[in-house]
């Protein structure tokens, strides 16, 4: 049921939701999670203290189901008991239990199973789309065949469909069009098509050790976010045009699987050894050398006794490896100067991105300042080597103006929406713009996934994604608001 299903304010033991704050209230504090605890009361004093930067803190909209009030043990009650939140921190790997219920789970839940029998959607796993062209006439009046490949089978087969609608994600997309232009399938899409491809800002950093325990590895993954806004505002230069605003990031607390702890524990103290490595190397090549040489003898003595017998860290469990560990999760509004292109190999086709300036756009280095500046709140004053804004670019050597190589859980992009062909490659619609200018389309051909968002958003594109998604589906369906909230009761009502 949806009530049961917006308790999610509790999965973190943070409270329930006010209707006229539009926001999670915390019932008792005593029941947060620590690193919620520690997150909340950083923003706190970045709030009271910069002169220049706004935060604001939330709790998040978990949509997990939770015991209520706190209870150790299930109600009793009619019915199958349902599953709740173990707190197994792995949410993002998908959550075991079960109780966890996203927008997209729900969706699809509705849309595959239906008590009445009467669902007409087709599931084939393992298939990728290897080509989309028109039947008989160009402008797809006729109806669409699309080549795909059974990865069950290793076979090519062919469907053919009177309307198609594409949301193979930003990356699965741009390629499938990307394709189907340069085989001359679909030669007369947007110029736009692979441009305007943005990772929406994201980024990561980590603080260890803590000042007070976070147990980063228990869950919820994430439990709240800390919007970050400039008080005189910043120029955003984007595809759409430059503009000054106050809003530039999200900052969220982040949970460590327990299967990862030990991997990012030991990498954070490897990163802080290198740190060191780099001092000895300010001090002339003879001492460098002579290090050199010590380290090689008992370098091999280190790993077998030393670490075997005194260091406790070989045998901490994967909770106390990141007991007192913080996780920042991080989106902001990026430039989204990104290009996507086919190249060709000896392994076939594949997708290439190309964003050689990423490393200096102004929204990593804003990020990196509001992680920093949060992460004083939490870590021993006086303490160095404790905040790592960007561990890959400490890595691989290569970071260079805040940011070293382009990671992204949220890509976008690459199909933007525009007013015309000549300023994207959707309608506000979805449907594929047909040459290089004007509004002309190909006929039932949609896009409908996160390709589509012209520029980055500085939030978890989710839920944008689902509203957009949502208006394509009603243009197809020819359907008002009304009807949609009338079959989403439905499916309720019969349990999916």
């Amino acid at each position: 049921p949806a009530a049961e299903l917006r308790v999610s304010g509790q999965a973190a033991g943070l409270g329930t939701w006010n209707t006229e704050s539009g926001s999670y209230q915390p019932a008792n504090r005593d029941f947060l999670l620590d690193r919620t605890r520690v997150f909340e009361d950083a923003c706190a004093a970045v709030q009271s203290s910069s002169p220049s930067l706004k935060l604001n803190f939330e709790y998040a909209d978990l949509s997990i189901t939770e015991l209520p009030g706190n209870a150790l043990t299930p109600p009793p009650g009619p019915g199958p008991t349902p599953n709740y939140c173990e707190r197994q921190g792995r949410c993002v790997l998908g959550c075991l239990p079960g109780a966890r219920h996203t927008l997209n789970k729900l969706l699809f839940k509705a849309m595959v199973s239906s008590p009445a029998g009467d669902s007409t959607l087709e599931v084939r796993a393992l298939c990728e789309v290897s080509g989309i062209r028109p039947c008989g006439a160009q402008d797809g009046r006729e109806g669409y065949e699309v080549d795909y490949r059974d990865g069950s089978t290793g076979k090519v087969k062919r469907v053919r469909a009177r309307r198609v609608i594409l949301a193979a994600g930003t990356l699965g997309t741009t390629e499938i069009l990307l394709g189907a232009k340069e085989a001359g399938d679909l030669p007369d899409t947007s110029g736009k098509l692979g441009f305007q491809f943005s990772i929406n800002g994201d980024s990561f950093g980590f603080v260890q050790p803590t000042r007070e325990t976070t147990n980063a590895a228990r869950g919820p993954v994430t439990t709240s976010h800390a919007k970050a806004y400039e008080r005189n505002g910043w120029e955003w230069d984007q595809p759409l045009g430059a503009t000054r605003l106050n809003f530039a990031c999200t900052i969220e607390d982040s949970g460590v699987p327990r299967m990862w702890a030990p991997t990012i524990s030991g990498g954070l103290s490897w990163i802080r050894s290198l740190s060191s490595v780099r001092k000895l190397l300010r001090r002339g090549l003879f001492r460098v050398l002579r290090v050199r040489r010590r380290l090689r003898f008992y370098g091999s003595l280190h790993k077998r006794l030393h670490r075997a017998t005194t260091d406790p860290q070989a045998f901490q469990t994967e909770d106390e490896a990141v007991a007192n560990t913080f996780f920042f999760a991080c989106m902001g509004l990026d430039r989204s100067r990104g290009t996507m292109r086919l190249s060709r190999g000896l392994l076939g086709r594949r997708l290439v991105v190309d964003w050689p300036d990423v490393a200096g756009d102004p929204i990593f280095q804003e990020i990196e300042r509001v992680m920093h500046d949060i992460a004083q709140g939490m870590i021993v004053p006086g303490a160095t080597d404790t905040f790592f804004p960007d561990p890959l670019g400490d890595f691989t050597g290569k970071r260079r103006a805040g940011r070293s190589l382009p990671v992204s859980v949220h890509p976008i992009g690459g199909c933007p929406m525009g007013r015309t062909a000549a300023e994207g490659v959707v309608d506000p619609f979805g449907r594929v713009f047909r040459g290089s200018s004007g509004t002309e389309v190909y006929e039932n051909l949609y896009i409908a996934d996160g390709s589509i968002l012209p520029t980055a958003i500085g939030v978890n594109p989710s839920l944008t994604i689902s509203a957009l998604a949502f208006k394509i589906a009603k243009t197809l369906a020819g359907v008002g608001d009304a009807t949609v909230y009338a079959w989403l009761q439905r499916k309720e009502t019969q349990g999916a």
